[in-house]
This record gives C-alpha cells, structure tokens and sequence, in this order.
C-alpha cells in the first residue's frame, strides 16, 4: 500500500485503540519502505501518513493520559460536533459526515492535502458492527463517488462472519486468523482475504512471571466480565495485579505485560485485549469459545459453551477448581495449551 491511510477506531475500547496504535506503527514503517524501494512519479509525497479517525475528544484509550491540546497531528478527533452521539449508521455515518463538512467548509481534511488519483486515503475497518455494515451497503456508492474513497478494507468482521454483499464495496480483507482468511478466499475469489500477521507486531517475553492481571472490560460495554469472580482462581504464591475498572491505555500495556491474564467472562465482542496479551506472550486464561479459541499463543481455556449473540455461559465452581489446580501445579507452564 503507497497512499495515505486512514485507521478508523470505532470506540467500542481500550484494547482496539491500543491495537489501532500498533497497526498504525506497522503500516508507516511498510508505507516508507515501499516509497523507498519504488518512489511515486512525479509526485512530492515521500513522507508516509497514517491517520486515526476517533469517534469523540473523550476516547476512553486517550481521556486521562494526555490533555486534549496534547494530541499528535494524526490523531483527528473530535469527528462529532459538540459531542453529538453517533448518527444511526454508526462510525461510518460519522465518518461521512465529517468528510462532507470538510467538503462544505472548504477545509481538506488532513489526509487529502495530495488528493490526485493516485494518493487518495484508503479507509482501514477493523471491527464494524452489524449496523455499520448495512449502512455501508446502503451508501458505499456515496463513498466510492461523492468522497472518492476508491479503498475501503474490512479488518476482522465481528462475529468473523464476512458480510454478505460486501464484495462490491470492500477492496480486500485483513484477516486476522489463517483458517478464516483462506475461507473468505474460497468463497470469493483467491487473494482477495490477506493475512495480517498482528501476533509478530509485540515483542514476546520469554519467561513467564509469576504476576496475574485480572481483566476488565475496558471502556468495552459490549463485555461483561467479573474480575472479582476470577481473584478466587489464583493460588496465593502468583501476585495479583490491580487495574479495577480502569480506562486508561498505560493500565492495559502493564496489565498485558504479566505473566498470565485471567478473563472470567460472561459475554465478548472482540477481544483485542486477550489478543495483545497472547501476542507479548502471556498465558491467556479464557473460556473455550470461538472468541477465544483462534488467538494463538500460550493458553489455559476452561470449559464454557457459546450460547450465541456474544453469550457465554460456564460453570463457576468448576472453573475456579479447574483453573487453581493448573496454576498450582504449574502445569501451564509445561503445557500451556491444556
């Protein structure tokens, strides 16, 4: 990819803007060894550019680490005038909006400042809803016409189902799982579904330490975990790490940096934070569901039944038995897998 890009961060949480930051930090570095390699003719853009697109000044990964004035010149927010909510498509609507005010108002939005056809900004998804996804099927002409958006690609889709009609607005697919990816291929057409290779993007540790962070849902509503429920889990030689109901992006980096990282969860979306805390090399104690079954790494999955909608249901004594014992006996660190 050598054109601008435009990650656009749905605000559903902490880890997904955490992620965001990390892709972000992977593509400049792709972008510029590309013009490098082969520079654009004729053309004064040598400086790879990669925005975020933030749904309000208040994001919970940003309130509380630095002041608004603080922000970096590609963190574009606020994107909602005085704090209005979402429009009913979600993001994307808003999205659409801000670009057609930037039109109204003669204000080139910073990822247009070269708008020829080569260098038009390519819009990143990586978690749209079912809501977002109907309303870009409405209006993906709008986008591809009116705003000259001619690259819009999906990341992960929630719920890893790919949308139906998705192929006539969405330029290609960023799996973020192998199985998926090649699925998504046989069911389209070959190359389209690319591997995004995000477990390599975080240094891995290589010693587990003998420190628990306890998950919350961080600023993720559409989660419903119970910490407190997991304190009971953990033997009392392996020190528990607090964070509480914490927001803030430098609580999920420490969080995720333990030696284990225990979700006693009742109901998920997409968990980037499990996922960043298996890439840096954490044992990742989770239910035994599809949400969780595909992050690869070192993992302790207890029995649990997906009951559907992002439901999860699980016996607690059970675990808690389960989970002591393997923790205990130290039989994660022999076969994290078990």
């Amino acid at each position: 990819m050598r054109r601008p890009v435009v990650l656009i961060d749905s605000g559903s949480s902490v880890g997904e803007s955490m992620f965001l930051a990390k892709i972000r930090q992977w593509l400049l570095h792709s972008i510029e060894e590309r013009l490098i390699e082969k520079p654009l003719a004729g053309h004064k853009w040598t400086k790879p550019t990669c925005y975020i697109l933030y749904p309000s000044d208040r994001h919970a990964s940003r309130y509380g680490v630095y002041p608004c004035n603080e922000y970096d010149a590609w963190e574009i927010r606020p994107i909602r005038w005085r704090g209005r909510p979402l429009a009913k498509g979600g993001i994307m609507s808003t999205v659409a909006n801000f670009e057609e005010g930037c039109f109204r108002l003669k204000i080139p939005a910073p990822w247009r400042n070269l708008n020829t056809k080569n260098l038009r900004a390519a819009y990143v998804y990586f978690n749209p809803d079912r809501r977002e996804v109907a309303w870009i099927d409405r209006h993906h002409e709008k986008f591809r016409k009116v705003y000259n958006v001619p690259t819009l690609v999906l990341g992960h889709p929630l719920g890893y189902q790919f949308p139906v009609g998705a192929l006539e607005w969405c330029s290609h697919l960023w799996a973020m799982e192998t199985e998926f990816g090649n699925e998504v291929n046989r069911s389209t057409k070959p190359g389209f579904s690319k591997r995004l290779l995000w477990e390599k993007l975080w240094p891995s540790k290589r010693k587990i330490e003998p420190t628990v962070a306890l998950a919350g849902h961080w600023g993720d509503l559409g989660t419903l975990r119970s910490p407190e429920m997991a304190r009971d889990w953990i033997p009392p030689e392996l020190e528990v790490v607090e964070f509480g109901g914490s927001e803030k992006c430098q609580d999920l980096e420490a969080a995720t940096d333990c030696g284990y990282y225990v979700i006693a969860s009742s109901r998920e979306t997409v968990p980037f934070d499990a996922m960043i805390a298996a890439a840096k090399g954490s044992v990742l104690i989770a239910p035994n569901t599809p949400a969780f079954t595909w992050i690869p790494g070192r993992k302790i999955l207890y029995p649990a039944r997906d009951a559907g909608n992002g439901i999860i249901s699980w016996n607690p004594p059970d675990v808690a038995s389960l989970i002591f014992s393997k923790l205990k006996h130290g039989r994660s660190a022999r076969n994290p897998k078990s």
